[in-house]
């Protein structure tokens, strides 16, 4: 083994070769990170949007209205999982989601409510809400 002292000294041309190489497969990792990140948020954006303005099928042999009943003390969690048996929504969680982003989870009203199928999760939720 040699040590370094027994090393020769590196040219300062290979020195500069070497950290040039470094720098440049530094910026493609920042720049591949960089786009993953952006496509994720993306991704997330594109999804979190089409759960939330996704309007409902009325399917034949299903009545177009539902009625759902919120009891007084029913939780945000209860309330999603409620129209998602229904079928008035395809996610809980994006429900829950949308009340806590809109700061209205503690004052979704409780009550009996008639909704469309083809209402979206934002129409659903904005009719809890008053």
């Amino acid at each position: 083994m040699l040590d370094k002292e027994s090393q020769p000294a590196l040219p300062t041309e290979e020195r500069n070769k070497k950290s040039t190489s470094n720098r440049r497969m530094r910026e493609k990792i920042i720049s591949v990170l960089f786009f993953g990140f952006f496509l994720l948020l993306w991704l997330f954006l594109y999804f979190l949007n089409r759960e939330l303005v996704h309007t409902g099928v009325v399917e034949n042999g299903r009545p177009r209205f539902v009625v759902v009943e919120v009891s007084p003390g029913s939780s945000v969690a209860d309330i999603a999982k409620n129209l998602a048996s229904q079928k008035l929504i395809r996610s809980a969680v994006a429900f829950r989601f949308a009340a806590t982003a809109r700061r209205t989870e503690h004052r979704l009203k409780a009550g009996e409510y008639r909704f469309d199928r083809s209402m979206s999760l934002l129409d659903i939720l904005h009719w809890l809400e008053q």
